[in-house]
């Protein structure tokens, strides 16, 4: 009966393995280069496509690009400590590193405390409250970042509109973001208001738009504070620039939204498929409680429920991954 269940076991493990490779897969055919693709919208040639009719500038402005996001990958790596700074201002928090320790041992001491009334068990209280003291701060700033940034990203294609109009007209760009800081709302505003008001302190442009990719490092918004530091250095059109940046965000969104509907459905039974077992368990436990009994008191039946729940899993994984489409 032991070799039966070992093998039954290893069999299910190679299985389970299966599943999350070919769901690995599925990723990773998904993924594609958003900077390669901003480059062929925008009309500048890849570098190892190019001949002699690209003219020095174009070639020039890919290296600046690549390098300075190169730059921007480097200085998003660093410890603890800096990446939940760089979570903070993401998320538009308006604590710092400090109260985040103090808010995580309130959690942790609050968390213990209930799970020993609960447990009267010491050891098992702390490791209980753990997840909740170390975890849950984290994972409520990251929502409200990804909130924040859904928005700015929604809004930002108007930002754009509004300081394309004003450097058409002849307004300066500094006059056209000062434009965007007081008419725009929500993140757009409060961002665009930071880097009017770094200028307006004296503190260099480049510097304020690298502060700026930290609170909001969105493709969109590194792709703006590219060209704009670019564009200072070495001139061309701003307003055709920004214009097709716009036009590039209004057709995201287009097909954000439509992927969204078309795989309505899909995500909806994944859903419900995802419940079915659990929904059937419950309705077996309060119609007959003991009819579960060999699962729950039996060493085969635990083995079972780990089984399906590992099956379960997987098969949300791969559901995710099929259903998950990046733009």
């Amino acid at each position: 009966m032991n070799s039966t269940i070992i093998l039954f076991a290893i069999i299910l493990l190679i299985f389970v393995i299966f599943l999350i490779l070919i769901s690995f897969i599925f990723l990773n055919k998904q993924k594609n280069n958003d900077l390669e693709y901003r480059f062929r919208y925008l009309g500048i040639v890849p570098v190892n496509n190019l001949h002699g009719e690209v003219s020095n500038q174009n070639v020039a402005m890919q290296r600046v690009l690549r390098a300075r996001l190169q730059e921007i990958k480097k200085l998003e790596k660093g410890g603890f400590h800096s990446k939940i700074d760089n979570l903070l201002l993401r998320s538009g928090a308006k604590y710092k590193f400090q109260r985040y320790i103090i808010n995580s041992l309130i959690l942790f001491i609050i968390s213990a405390i209930i799970s020993y009334m609960a447990t009267f068990n010491v050891f098992l209280s702390i490791i209980i409250a753990i997840a909740p003291g170390a975890f849950a701060q984290r994972i409520y700033l990251s929502i409200k970042a990804a909130r924040r940034q859904k928005q700015f990203t929604a809004e930002f294609a108007g930002a754009l509109d509004i300081i394309v109009r004003g450097v058409t007209v002849g307004l300066s760009i500094n006059e056209s973001m000062k434009t965007v800081a007081y008419e725009a709302q929500g993140p757009v505003s409060e961002e665009f208001k930071r880097i009017v008001d770094g200028q307006a302190m004296g503190i260099d442009f480049d510097v304020v738009l690298e502060e700026a990719i930290h609170r909001m490092p969105t493709p969109e918004f590194r792709f703006f504070s590219i060209v704009m530091q670019i564009q200072r250095q070495t001139g061309g059109s701003m307003a055709k620039t920004l214009a097709d940046l716009s036009s590039l965000l209004r057709g995201r969104k287009e097909m954000r939204d439509k992927i969204t509907a078309l795989s309505s459905e899909a995500k909806s039974s994944a859903t419900i498929i995802g419940i079915l077992p659990i929904g059937i368990t419950g309705l077996l436990w309060g119609l007959d409680p003991k009819f579960l009994d060999p699962l729950f008191n039996t060493t085969v039946g635990n083995f079972m429920i780990g089984c399906a729940v590992a099956l379960m899993l997987a098969g949300a994984l791969i559901m995710k991954s099929m259903i998950n489409f990046k733009i």
